[in-house]
C-alpha cells in the first residue's frame, strides 16, 4: 500500500454549475469542510448511515466505502445533476502510466426490488473515459479503475468530471474517495 499516492478530494470540490473554487489539500474531511464552505448545501454530503437508511427505504443495499487505498472516511460527496468537477495533482517528474481509482457509492437490489436504471459518465480532461450504470440485479466492480497515460496529465493536474444522466433526476451517485497508483491494484 506504500505505493499509493493518496490524493483524496481537494478542499471545496467544485460542481460546475455552482462555480465553486477548486482548491487543493492532501487530505479532505468531508464533514469538517462542509461546515466551513457556506456555498455547499447539506445534501452535497452524506455519511454511510444516512445513505444506508435511504437505500433501505428504496429497497437497496449500500456497499460501504471500499478499503482499497486505505481511505475509509464513511462520508461521501454527493454528485449533483449538474455534475461534479475536481482535479488531482500528479507528480510531474514521473513519466509512468498510472491507474486512477474512483470509489463510488455502489448499490445492490434487495429481494425483488426494481429501482430505475441510473447512468453516470466519467470524463478525464474533457474526454469521455467510462460510463457506469446502476441496473437492478447487477453490481459493477468498484472502485472504478481507469488507466491514465502521462500525456493525459496537463500541468501536473488531471481534471475529472462525474456527470450523471440529467434525465434520471435526483441525487443517486456519490463518491467516497479518489486516488491513484502506479500499479494496477487487485481487488
Amino acid at each position: 500500500m506504500s505505493k499509493f499516492f493518496l490524493l483524496v478530494f481537494f478542499a471545496f470540490i467544485s460542481s460546475m454549475s455552482a462555480q465553486e473554487n477548486i482548491k487543493t489539500s492532501i487530505s479532505f474531511d468531508f464533514i469538517e469542510d462542509s461546515n466551513r464552505d457556506k456555498s455547499l448545501k447539506g445534501e452535497d454530503f452524506a455519511t454511510y448511515p444516512e445513505l444506508q437508511r435511504w437505500a433501505l427505504f428504496q429497497g437497496l443495499f449500500l456497499y460501504p466505502n471500499h478499503p482499497l487505498g486505505g481511505l475509509l472516511s464513511s462520508s461521501c460527496r454527493m454528485i449533483p445533476a449538474s455534475g461534479l468537477s475536481f482535479f488531482l495533482e500528479v507528480d510531474k517528474s514521473d513519466h509512468r502510466k498510472f491507474f486512477l481509482y474512483l470509489d463510488l457509492t455502489t448499490y445492490e437490489s434487495r429481494q425483488n426490488t426494481k429501482y430505475p436504471t441510473r447512468t453516470m459518465h466519467i470524463l478525464v480532461n474533457g474526454k469521455h473515459r467510462k460510463t457506469v450504470r446502476y441496473v437492478s440485479g447487477v453490481t459493477e466492480k468498484n472502485p472504478v479503475q481507469l488507466e491514465i497515460d502521462r500525456r493525459e496529465v496537463k500541468d501536473g493536474r488531471l481534471y475529472i468530471k462525474l456527470q450523471p444522466d440529467v434525465e434520471e433526476g435526483g441525487r443517486f451517485w456519490g463518491v467516497w474517495d479518489v486516488f491513484y497508483s502506479y500499479e494496477k491494484e487487485k481487488y
